[in-house]
């Protein structure tokens, strides 16, 4: 356990160190703003990379959009990850502005070194829809998530992942492939929230439409529209 949480802390302080370097230091925006609209960027090239590689039936189904980009991933012997992202749902205008969330967690096996995967998580049903509400919940038992499938002419496999309260996607080193996400923990980034949108927002009220869409977040929500 000891080791699991050593090597989870040194993930999330290499992520802070690579948000930090990316921040002017005479920048007028607040550090942690600037790199809030760098990361958006980053996860708006993303969806326009997974554009066309996700089946047609669950890009018309899903109901939210989280997008990670840049998980750390890394360890010797037990992995960890963590990452920082977004995540959007439909509402009656197209989509919502976008909420900041963290995932983290860790899992069994041999890893050697640190590696970065972008990932793209959907949710698929009312019930996913309702616990990604949540201020924290545990993929995997919370919610059920599996590998989505990827490409066109994949019926069975489509049939089975609608069932699903969430599928996952990943891209490492330019291969796109659905992952497994059990165990890893969703919440709320409280602390880029309040960058995001200058106050304390409630989650739920975002993610339901109630709050417009940042200027730093057009792009990404925009990008949405065009994958979705």
């Amino acid at each position: 356990m000891a080791t699991r949480k050593a090597f989870l802390l040194v993930l999330i302080l290499a992520a802070c160190s690579r948000s930090e370097a990316k921040s002017p230091a005479n920048s007028p925006e607040p550090p942690l703003k600037m790199e809030l609209k760098d990361r958006l960027d980053e996860a708006a090239e993303l969806l326009a990379e997974f554009r066309g590689r996700v089946a047609s039936p669950v890009v018309k189904r899903a109901r939210c959009v989280a997008v990670v980009p840049a998980i750390l991933k890394g360890g010797f012997i037990v992995g960890a990850r963590h990452g920082s992202g977004f995540a959007t749902c439909r509402v009656a205008s197209g989509w919502s502005a976008p909420a900041p969330i963290t995932i983290s967690g860790a899992s069994a096996g041999l890893q050697i070194g640190v590696q970065s995967v972008d990932l793209l998580m959907l949710v698929m049903t009312e019930a996913g829809m309702k616990r990604l509400l949540r201020s924290k919940f545990t993929l995997g038992a919370d919610m059920s998530v599996s590998a989505g499938p990827v490409g066109k002419g994949r019926e069975v496999d489509t049939d089975v992942a609608l069932k699903t309260e969430a599928l996952s996607y990943s891209r490492s080193r330019g291969l796109f492939a659905g992952v497994e996400l059990n165990g890893a923990s969703v919440q709320q980034d409280v602390d880029a929230m309040d960058a995001l949108y200058g106050q304390r927002v409630e989650f739920q009220r975002v993610l339901m439409g109630e709050l417009p869409v940042p200027p730093e977040a057009q792009r990404f929500i925009s990008a949405v529209g065009e994958t979705f």
